[in-house]
C-alpha cells in the first residue's frame, strides 16, 4: 500500500510539473509573438476600464454627484477589511460567539482577502485612467514595448538606475492579450500591493495567531488604498522592490520559525538579494539586511550545522542571476554598456559629498513632505508609544511606574522650556539622531547578554529594526528628494507595527484599529474629483497616427528629447537603447531656467559615452523617422539652443546626411529617412 501511495504521489508531481511546464511554455510563446500596440488600441486595458467608468458616470446627472457616490462607496470599502479583521479577532477572544455558519463565512480568509482586493481596486480605480504621471513611468512602458522585439535588456534598452526586473513585469499583460499601457502598469501595482500585504500577513502568521496577522496588515492596506500623490500611485522603480522586500521578510521569518529547515529560505534570500540588485540597486541593502539578520539568528542560536553552509547557500542563491546576465552581456557584446549604464550609473547617482548629521534635518524634512507618509508615520509612532507604555507598565511595580511617570513629565517640561525656541525640524533631527544612537544599543545589549536567545518574536523585532534602518539609508543615500523613494519604507514600518502587536491585549488591539481607521479616513478626505471632471475617452497623443502613416508596421523611430509620446502614441519602438537623451547633457542643471552648465570630469565622460553610443545605435539601425521633440512636449529639455541635436555635431551630421526635413507639428520637428521619401 505504501508503494502504491508513493507511486501515486510521483504521478501527481509529474502531472503538476507537466502542467507548470506547459503553462510556462505558453506564456513564453505569447510574449514572443506579441506586437505592442499604441495607447487606446482595442486590445489595451484603458478603453475597457473607461467604458465601466463612463457607465458609472451615466448613473448620475452631474459628474460631481458621481464623484460623491464613488467617494462614499470607497469609505465603506475601506472599512470592510477592518470590520472583518476585528470581527475575526473578536470571535476568537470575546465571550460572545457568532453562530458557526455565520462565523465560517464572515471570518473566512478568502472573504477577508477578497475585501482587500475590492478595497484597493475601488479606491485606486480613477488612477488607472490617467495619462503619464511621471517621466519614469512612460520610459518604463516604452522600454517594455521595445523588449518584445529584443528581449536582451542591456542590448535593447537603458532605464538608468532601474534594471531588467523592474521592466519585464510590464510585459505580462500580453499573455492575456493586452498590449501594455499606463492602465495595465498601474493594475500591476495593485497586484504587487495585494501580494505584498499577503506576504506580510503570512510572515506575521508564522510567529503569531492568525487573527493578529490580519490586524497587522491593516495599516499597510489602508495607506496604499488612500494614496493621492501621483508619485505614489504610478508604476515607479520602487514597486517591484516592494514585493521583493515582502518576499525577503517572509523567507527571513521562515528561518526564525523553522531554523532546522533553513536551507531553502536562505537560498531564496540570496536569490532575492540579486533580484533587488537587478530591479533597483537602491533596494538591495534592505533585502541584504534581512538576509544578514537571518544568518545572525542561525549562528547565534546554534542552528547552523556547519559554519560555511548558510553563507554558501546564500551565495548560491545570488549567483544565477549574475551569471545569466554576464553570459548574455558578453555573448552580445554589451558588457561595457551594462557596466557603465547600470553599475556606474547607480554608483555615480548617489555620489554626493555630504555630512550625515548636518544633512539629517533636510532629510527628515523630505520624509515629512508627503502627507500620506507623514500621517502614516504619526500612526506608527503613536502605536510605538502605546507599546512602550504597555511594556513599561508590565515590567514595573507601581512605585517604579510612578517614578517613570514623573521622569516623563519632567522630560516633557524640560523639553518645552529648552527646545521651544528651536525650529521644529531641528528638534525632529535631534530626536532622529537620538533614535539612531539608542535603538542599536538596545538590540546590541540584548544580543550581548543572551536575552535574544532563539525567540522568533524578539528576532522579528530585530528584522523590523534592520529593515527600517536599511530603508532609511536607501532613501537617504542618493540625495534626491523623489517622493516615490518613500515606498521603500512601508513594508519595514508595517513589520515594526506587527511586532508591537504580538502578545498584546484587546485594549491595545482596539487602539491600533482605531488609529488605523482614523488615519485612513482622514487621508481619504484629501481625494479630489479631477479624474471625474476631466477623464477623456482617449489619451493617445495626436502625433501617433501621423507617425504610423509615415512608418512601416515594424519600423523604428528615434526621438531627440525627453518624451515617450511619439513611441506610445504610434506603437513604434526606439531604434536606440535611449528613450530620452538627458544623459547627453549631464553637465547641465536641468532644474534651472535657463539651464546652468556645471561641467565636471565625470559628467564629460558620461556625455561622451552616451553621444557615442546613440550615434553607434543610429548607424547600426537607422530609424525611419527622426523626431526632434525638444520643446513644449519634452520634460526639462525644452530649449533647442541648449539641448537641440545640433549641439552634438556628430548627430547633426548624421541627420543631415541621411534625412530630409518634413514639417513642424505638435511641437516637434519630423525628419524622414531619405530612402523612404519617394514613397511619401
Amino acid at each position: 500500500m505504501s508503494g502504491q501511495g508513493g507511486e501515486g504521489k510521483r504521478n501527481i508531481d509529474l502531472i503538476r510539473w507537466s502542467v507548470t511546464g506547459l503553462g510556462a511554455a505558453f506564456c513564453i510563446y505569447r510574449l514572443t509573438v506579441f506586437t505592442p500596440q499604441p495607447l487606446d488600441s482595442p486590445n489595451t486595458l484603458r478603453p475597457i476600464l473607461y467604458r465601466s467608468f463612463s457607465w458609472f458616470l451615466g448613473l448620475y446627472e452631474q459628474r460631481e454627484h458621481a464623484f460623491d457616490a464613488w467617494y462614499a462607496i470607497c469609505v465603506v470599502a475601506l472599512l470592510v477589511p477592518v470590520a472583518l479583521a476585528a470581527l475575526h479577532y473578536g470571535s476568537r477572544h470575546a465571550k460572545v460567539k457568532l453562530p458557526q455558519g455565520v462565523a465560517r463565512v464572515l471570518c473566512s480568509r478568502w472573504l477577508f482577502w477578497a475585501s482587500v482586493a475590492g478595497c484597493l481596486v475601488l479606491c485606486r480605480f480613477p488612477t488607472l485612467l490617467e495619462n503619464e504621471l511621471n517621466p519614469d513611468e512612460g520610459q518604463f512602458l516604452a522600454s517594455a514595448h521595445k523588449l518584445f522585439y529584443d528581449a536582451n535588456f542591456f542590448h535593447s534598452v537603458d532605464c538608468g538606475t532601474s534594471g531588467p526586473i523592474n521592466i519585464y513585469p510590464l510585459m505580462l499583460p500580453a499573455i492575456l492579450g493586452f498590449s501594455p499601457d499606463f492602465a495595465s502598469s498601474r493594475a500591476i501595482v495593485l497586484i504587487i500591493v495585494w501580494l505584498s500585504a499577503f506576504l506580510l500577513y503570512r510572515s506575521v502568521e508564522l510567529i503569531a495567531p492568525e487573527e493578529l496577522a490580519r490586524i497587522a496588515v491593516l495599516p499597510f492596506i489602508g495607506v496604499f488604498a488612500v494614496f493621492k500623490d501621483p508619485e505614489l500611485v504610478h508604476y515607479s522603480s520602487e514597486c517591484v522592490p516592494l514585493l521583493l522586500i515582502s518576499l525577503g521578510l517572509y523567507w527571513s521569518v521562515r528561518v526564525l520559525r523553522h531554523p532546522e529547515n533553513y536551507r531553502t529560505p536562505i537560498f531564496f534570500l540570496g536569490l532575492l538579494s540579486s533580484a533587488a540588485f537587478f530591479a533597483k540597486m537602491q533596494s538591495a541593502p534592505i533585502v541584504a539586511g534581512l538576509a544578514a539578520v537571518s544568518l545572525g539568528f542561525l549562528y547565534s542560536s546554534g542552528h547552523a550545522d556547519k559554519l560555511w553552509r548558510p553563507v554558501l547557500l546564500l551565495a548560491a542563491g545570488a549567483a544565477p542571476l549574475f551569471l545569466v546576465n554576464a553570459a548574455l552581456c558578453v555573448a552580445t557584446g554589451v558588457w561595457t554598456d551594462f557596466w557603465i549604464s547600470y553599475v556606474r550609473a547607480n554608483s555615480s547617482y548617489g555620489a554626493v559629498d555630504s555630512r550625515f548629521v548636518t544633512n539629517l534635518q533636510g532629510f527628515i524634512e523630505f520624509l515629512l513632505t508627503s502627507t500620506e507618509l507623514l500621517f502614516f508615520l504619526f500612526t506608527a509612532l503613536a502605536i510605538g508609544a502605546a507599546h512602550l507604555a504597555v511594556r513599561m507598565r508590565q515590567r514595573m511595580t507601581s512605585e517604579h511606574s510612578a517614578l517613570v511617570q514623573l521622569a516623563v513629565v519632567a522630560t516633557v517640561v524640560a523639553a518645552a522650556i529648552l527646545l521651544s525656541p528651536l525650529d521644529r525640524m531641528t528638534i525632529y533631527a535631534f530626536l532622529g539622531l537620538l533614535a539612531i544612537c539608542l535603538v542599536p544599543v538596545y538590540f546590541a545589549v540584548l544580543l550581548s547578554t543572551g536575552l535574544m536567545g532563539d525567540d522568533p518574536v524578539r528576532w522579528f523585532g530585530l528584522l523590523a529594526f534592520v529593515s527600517v534602518s536599511s530603508a532609511l539609508f536607501s532613501i537617504y543615500k542618493p540625495h534626491h528628494a523623489f517622493v516615490h523613494y518613500l515606498l521603500l519604507l512601508f513594508v519595514p514600518v508595517c513589520a515594526a507595527v506587527a511586532w508591537m502587536l504580538i502578545g498584546k491585549r484587546i485594549a491595545f488591539i482596539a487602539l491600533v484599529i482605531g488609529l488605523t481607521v482614523a488615519c485612513d479616513t482622514y487621508l481619504w478626505g484629501f481625494q479630489d474629483e479631477h479624474v471625474f471632471m476631466s477623464a477623456a475617452p482617449r489619451i493617445r497623443p495626436p502625433e501617433g497616427d501621423f507617425i504610423r502613416l509615415l512608418t512601416s508596421p515594424r519600423g523604428r523611430i528615434f526621438v531627440w528629447g525627453w518624451t515617450v509620446r511619439p513611441y506610445l502614441g504610434s506603437g513604434r519602438v526606439s531604434a536606440t537603447r535611449d528613450t530620452n537623451v538627458s544623459n547627453c547633457f549631464r553637465s547641465y542643471n536641468l532644474m534651472t531656467s535657463p539651464p546652468v552648465s556645471v561641467p565636471s570630469q565625470a559628467s564629460k565622460v558620461i556625455e561622451t559615452y552616451y553621444d557615442d553610443r546613440i550615434l553607434r545605435d543610429l548607424r547600426a539601425s537607422p530609424p525611419e523617422l527622426f523626431i526632434d521633440a525638444v520643446g513644449p512636449t519634452s520634460w526639462f529639455l525644452v530649449d533647442r539652443k541648449y539641448f537641440g541635436f545640433e549641439q552634438v555635431p556628430e548627430i547633426a551630421a548624421f541627420v543631415k546626411a541621411n534625412y530630409i526635413y518634413l514639417k513642424d507639428a505638435d511641437g516637434q520637428r519630423y525628419f524622414l529617412r531619405k530612402d523612404l521619401s519617394s514613397t511619401h
